[in-house]
């Protein structure tokens, strides 16, 4: 019943989908080969033993039924009743109004509004411990996207390091070559404001090299020895063959 494409097509969700932690696509993925007509089930077993997939975070996943839930919440405009996980680990039940389910480097999210404070939220979906639909939902707003609403909020993460940086070159210029999740650019008569927040300065430093124009730092003054060390490094590299 499957041509090559669309085989080739369910085995790489399915492994993508088990990497990713999720019940049952294991299970899917064995069925699937037992049907599978044998010179085609060759093919796709090699590309699924050969398949590295980078850049996948291994978290914890969502149970299934959690998603089917926030999926039929919002696209029956109903409130969920959830039982949720804080960072540190203590439960609290909340009722949201679920407004998309987002999936985003390995983890998924579900943007919500709480009942409760009113404000939108953005739960991790492996968090929601219990589920179960609730009353109807406040009308959605029609201009709402849940997942640049995601990746906003990813970009304002809490992280050590607060980082800004002029960098001398227009900012459309430089919104191809770095994502909003990673930085803010903010035009200014002076030049492009890159503001971001990172763990490593190390690795703050790696992705101003790779923007391609100068800059000036702002802050902080400690960046400044992370860029000199990565400059030297990349002055080696380029020097003569040996």
């Amino acid at each position: 019943m499957l041509s090559n494409d669309e085989a080739t097509a369910v085995v790489v969700g399915l492994t993508i989908a088990e990497h990713r932690g999720l019940a049952g696509a294991g299970g899917a993925l064995a069925k699937i080969a037992r049907v599978l007509p044998d010179a085609i089930n060759r093919r796709v077993v090699r590309l699924r033993e050969e398949l590295s997939i980078s850049g996948e975070p291994s978290g914890t996943a969502p149970e299934t039924e959690t998603l089917l839930l926030v999926a039929e919440a919002v696209r029956r405009r109903r409130s969920l009743e959830i039982r949720y996980a804080r960072r540190d680990g203590s439960q609290s039940d909340r009722t949201i109004e679920p407004l998309g389910i987002v999936a985003r480097r390995g983890r998924w999210y579900v943007p919500a509004r709480d009942r409760a404070s009113g404000e939108l939220r953005t739960f991790r979906a492996d968090r929601i411990d219990l589920a179960a639909i609730g009353a109807p939902a406040a009308p959605r707003d029609p201009d709402f996207d849940p997942a640049a609403h995601v990746v906003e909020m990813l970009a304002r993460l809490p992280w050590p390091w607060e980082i800004d940086v002029r960098v001398h070159a227009p900012a459309d210029e430089l919104a191809p070559r770095i994502s909003p999740a990673i930085a803010q650019l903010t035009q200014t008569p002076a030049g492009t404001m890159l503001s971001m927040r990172a763990e490593s300065l190390e690795w703050a430093a790696g992705v101003l090299a790779g923007l391609g124009a100068e800059f000036d730092i702002v802050r902080p003054d400690e960046l400044r020895e992370h860029v000199r060390t990565l400059a030297g490094r990349l002055a080696a590299a380029g020097g003569p063959a040996a």
